[in-house]
């Protein structure tokens, strides 16, 4: 099985699920739309009856941390919404929410070469 998002690749190796961020222009920065296909790769992840996950990077590294270039666009917003809107339900919703991903769960991650 492989489904493939905006930015990020679901694939079935077994019963465990690999989520690969796919966005190699900005080292899988943690845009809106990276976001929004980890969201949807997690929502199909977790009803595919998968033991494990693993969350990888392709291309230069596993992800640069939030995507810059969008900040200026939403600085009306403030810092703390943008946290609040964009980041918070990704990270919640893995640990507490409704998603929880109570199943082993890792990251591998590549060196830059």
């Amino acid at each position: 099985m492989r489904q493939t998002f905006d930015r990020a690749i679901l694939e079935a190796h077994g019963k465990v699920a690999v989520i690969t961020l796919n966005h190699d222009a900005t080292i899988n920065a943690l845009s809106t739309a990276m976001v929004e296909s980890l969201n949807a790769a997690l929502d199909a992840a977790q009803g595919g009856g998968f033991r494990a996950l693993v969350l990888a990077g392709a291309g230069r590294g596993f992800c640069s941390g939030a995507g810059m270039k969008e900040l200026p666009a939403r600085r009306k917003e403030g810092a703390g919404l943008v946290l609040e809107r964009l980041f918070h339900p990704l990270f919640a919703g893995c640990a507490t929410g409704p998603r929880r991903w109570s199943r082993p769960s890792t990251v591998r991650r590549w060196a830059s070469a």
